[in-house]
């Protein structure tokens, strides 16, 4: 594996929280059970999350692109603390916490997020055209994406699936004739499908066998390059980290803390 530099390293760690405008000093690491619940200060926004989670990487995504200060309480999901999980029973990420509100599930909370905060605006204005984004995304079978890097067994055909439901996603791109689903940055639909075209990216640096349909599908693969350029994905999570994390995850021994260790 290669090794990265003193000083390249803490470049990568920080880049990771350089967009979170905290209100006080959190550690990215993920509390586990037997933690303490770190105190929030009045009138913050937090949202408690999971680095590497393509679900909870969507408003984290929102939060990024609308420059929504906030702070993040990672989560460690497989020794979940005993008091997140008194706060949240189901004890999934992501949650949304603030002075009034508690709420979970990643696309409501990227409503939400969209709807209550000022900002650049992710959805489009237009109510036949935002319906049209949520159906694409409603459409957009993403799943298959998972045995990639899940299974040991079906990983070529759930990757080779997920491709195929992507089709809808570079017809979708042809149609609008634009950078991105949300024209020439990303909008909200381009960031709800991203976590797990992110994986799908990755999945071949670990599993050379996987092979990215450059050919048959340019568009898409043009719009996915260009994901990767954007402020928002380079603010969310470190690639190389997401990729030691994947294979962590693999082998069935997932690492929260991938590239924070001291």
């Amino acid at each position: 594996m290669r090794t990265l530099s003193a000083v390249k390293l803490f470049q990568r760690i920080s880049s990771e929280k350089s967009f979170c405008s905290l209100k006080m000093s959190i550690p990215l690491k993920a509390f586990a059970a037997g933690s303490i619940e770190p105190p929030r200060a009045e009138g913050a926004l937090r949202i408690y999350s999971m680095r590497f989670c393509p679900f909870a990487m969507r408003p984290l995504l929102v939060l990024i692109a609308k420059e929504i200060p906030h702070e993040i309480v990672n989560i460690n999901l497989s020794d979940k603390p005993e008091w997140y999980l008194k706060k949240y029973a189901p004890g999934k990420v992501p949650l949304l916490e603030s002075d009034t509100v508690l709420l979970p599930e990643s696309l409501i909370v990227s409503e939400y997020l969209e709807e209550a905060h000022p900002g650049r605006k992710l959805l489009p204005n237009d109510p036949y055209k935002k319906a049209q984004d949520k159906l694409l995304l409603d459409s957009f079978a993403y799943m298959p994406v998972f045995k990639s890097i899940f299974s040991q067994s079906e990983h070529v055909e759930g990757f080779e699936q997920f491709w195929k439901n992507a089709e809808i996603i570079e017809n979708g791109l042809k149609t609008r004739g634009t950078k991105f689903l949300g024209g020439e940055q990303p909008g909200y639909l381009d960031l709800m499908i991203w976590p797990f075209f992110q994986i799908g990216v990755n999945a071949p640096k670990f599993r050379p066998e996987l092979k990215l349909p450059r050919d048959s599908m340019p568009v898409l693969m043009e719009w996915t390059d260009s994901m990767l350029r954007t402020r928002e994905v380079k603010e969310l999570v470190d690639q190389d980290h997401l990729v030691e994390y994947m294979k962590a995850r693999l082998e069935g021994k997932p690492n929260y803390d991938v590239g924070l260790e001291s």
